[in-house]
């Protein structure tokens, strides 16, 4: 059985009544309805935070449509997550709506990073799509390029940080300063000392997704994060 047959296999298990209670109902798709994730705080002064984390899901819409001119406009303000769903079989536990939701280890630490930065309102397809739902499914990826265009920012989370990565992060941000100081065009040289660390993050799992060109070029605004 392939992986992606094992990871359907291993949804279809969850509980019925908890996939209800988060997607009670489908998006509507020609009112161009989303749905949209609010990172919740760390509740540091309650004792009995676990440092789990909590968020909320809400029905929202993508854009409005002028009745008179038929022109579009984005509404909500939200920023979309572009990353690598990681091991299906490797899960942490986060609660959406104070329902207890199974993610991968990967979008977990993004969440968590994301909490750290900050962040608030995000889309994110693992749970802002009932993935259950293939009908759903299949619409809201017809309309993927108008949810990351719309976004008032792209991050593409890379992984979480090692030795390299690090290394590679500062070195990659003085070179994009020193570009945007002396105007784009130039190659960078990069010194035999950067190198191993710049090629180990390239060869992230993030890098050979399909869906990162669209999800990246689509980006108004786009800041790549490796870690907290």
């Amino acid at each position: 059985m392939s992986a992606v047959a094992n990871f359907l296999a291993f949804r279809s298990r969850e509980q019925p009544t908890q996939r209800r209670s988060l997607y009670p109902r489908p998006l509507d798709f020609p009112s161009f309805e989303v749905r949209l994730l609010t990172l919740l705080p760390p509740d540091g002064g309650n004792e009995n935070d676990d440092g789990s984390i909590h968020c909320t899901l809400k029905y929202d819409f993508l854009i409005e449509r002028n009745a008179y001119t038929g022109d579009t406009l984005p509404i909500s303000e939200y920023v979309a997550l572009s990353y690598c769903w990681g091991d299906p079989f490797v899960r942490r536990l986060i609660f959406v709506n104070n329902i207890p939701v199974e993610v991968t280890t990967n979008l977990e630490a993004a969440l968590r990073a994301l909490r750290d930065m900050k962040i608030e309102v995000l889309w994110i397809d693992a749970l802002c799509i009932n993935q259950e739902d293939l009908l759903e499914r299949g619409l809201q990826v017809m309309r993927m390029g108008l949810i990351y265009s719309n976004a008032v920012k792209v991050l593409a989370w890379i992984g979480e940080k090692d030795y390299y990565s690090e290394r590679a992060m500062n070195y990659l941000h003085v070179e994009a300063r020193a570009q945007a100081q002396g105007g784009l065009g130039k190659n960078i040289h990069i010194s035999e000392y950067h190198a191993e660390s710049v090629s180990a993050l390239l060869r992230r799992p993030y890098w050979k997704r399909v869906w990162v060109i669209q999800e990246i070029s689509k980006g108004r605004e786009v800041h790549v994060v490796c870690g907290s």
